[in-house]
């Protein structure tokens, strides 16, 4: 068999053909994601379950927020709960905490190296 048709094939490990399904999984059949939560998605080119688990819902809901839809975190919870496949209520609080936590600090640091980029250099 050559190197083409070996990476093909799916994986030999236990649940490697659910995780292949799970990642063509369309966004609208994961638990706590709605037409609207779908549609701004889509609207960041997040189609499928594996788009959203390659860039996670940290990046996802900043990337939302940096467009300027106004979302609550409950969106960011709901992602994460859709990555999990449990509801978005079941998440512990403190998951939910680190989870903010992570956006609010990547935000910050991205508008500190904007601001020390646009400083004039001497």
């Amino acid at each position: 068999m050559d190197g083409a048709a070996r990476s093909c094939q799916i994986p030999e490990f236990p649940g490697a053909q659910d995780a292949i399904v799970t990642a063509d999984k369309k966004l609208i059949e994961l638990k706590n994601l709605g037409a609207a939560s779908v549609n701004i998605l889509n609207a960041i080119g997040i189609r499928t379950h594996g788009d959203l688990a390659a860039i996670g819902s940290v990046q996802a809901y900043r990337r939302i927020r940096q467009r300027g839809i106004h979302v609550s975190r409950a969106l960011l919870y709901a992602m994460e709960a859709a990555l999990l496949d449990v509801h978005w209520k079941s998440l512990d609080p403190a998951l939910k905490v680190q989870l903010v936590q992570l956006a609010e600090r990547i935000d910050r640091e991205e508008t500190e190296a904007e601001a020390q980029a646009a400083r004039p250099r001497q």
